[in-house]
């Protein structure tokens, strides 16, 4: 089974995000984890209007660096 991430970071639709992924057959997960995101085989992070107060949650859960290191490997989707 394809493990996906839905980052929580406070922020964005989360319930909208995983109804969409669920419709289209995927189970997602919701985790502030940064360890199950680098574990993840895809990740999504939610959407905001207003993004530079979500940047500031990201941080504050330490998740900037292993959602970036993940966004350079080559074989994300």
């Amino acid at each position: 089974m394809v493990s996906i991430a839905v980052i929580d970071y406070d922020m964005g639709n989360l319930h909208s995000a995983c109804k969409g992924l669920e419709k289209a057959g995927a189970t997602p997960t919701v985790t502030d984890s940064p360890s199950y995101i680098d574990r993840a085989d895809a990740l999504v992070l939610p959407g905001v209007g207003s993004f530079d107060p979500a940047v500031q949650h990201i941080r504050s859960r330490h998740l900037e660096a292993p959602i970036k290191m993940r966004s350079r490997e080559e074989n994300h989707f």
